[in-house]
């Protein structure tokens, strides 16, 4: 396995388990059972939003970007090097 694709995997599960804490704390923030002040502008706000909404918006942007580059690595020709014979495989022919 290439080092870079694991690397995007790695990046994706933990995005992943980012997403579903700080969407655990978005819902308990925004629908009910409040853990803090939700008043607009009180502490623990930006801009009149929890702050846990701002990380549940930046794990699924990072979730997206780390399953986009494992989409593109998979649909990727290889790489053909040279053949035995020392000739690349896929150069142009030239007429």
């Amino acid at each position: 396995m290439a080092p870079m694709r694991r690397a995007l995997q790695i990046i994706l599960g933990l995005s992943l388990l980012g997403v579903a804490f700080s969407g655990t704390l978005t819902y308990r923030e925004l629908c009910g059972n409040p853990t803090g002040c939700t008043v607009v502008g009180g502490p623990g706000t930006l801009l009149g939003l929890p702050v846990c909404v701002y990380g549940l918006v930046m794990y699924f942007l990072v979730a997206g970007t780390a399953a986009a580059g494992l989409w593109a690595g998979r649909a990727a020709p290889r790489s053909t090097g040279p053949t035995s014979s020392g000739i690349p495989t896929s150069s142009p022919t030239r007429t």
